[in-house]
């Protein structure tokens, strides 16, 4: 039988952005800066962070802002 594998990486652009789009924006970032260059290049993407949401839930439903490592990132950009 002939199987055949597909990669994030062997994704398009439009196809990450609208999974990114589904995800939490923070999530996203931790998960995928510092990957390689073409990742880090999609998540500065104005399709993609269009609108941010600053702060982030933790228990209890507290909220709190998005950490300094994520800000540098975006802000060294």
């Amino acid at each position: 039988m002939n199987s055949s594998t597909v990669h994030l990486l062997d994704l398009p652009d439009e196809m990450l952005i609208e999974i990114f789009n589904k995800l939490s924006t923070v999530d996203v970032l931790n998960s995928i800066w510092g990957v390689n260059q073409w990742l880090d290049r999609l998540a500065r993407d104005a399709r993609f962070t269009h609108s941010l949401d600053l702060t982030a839930e933790q228990s209890c439903d507290e909220r709190c802002s998005m950490s300094d490592v994520i800000l540098d990132r975006l802000c060294s950009h």
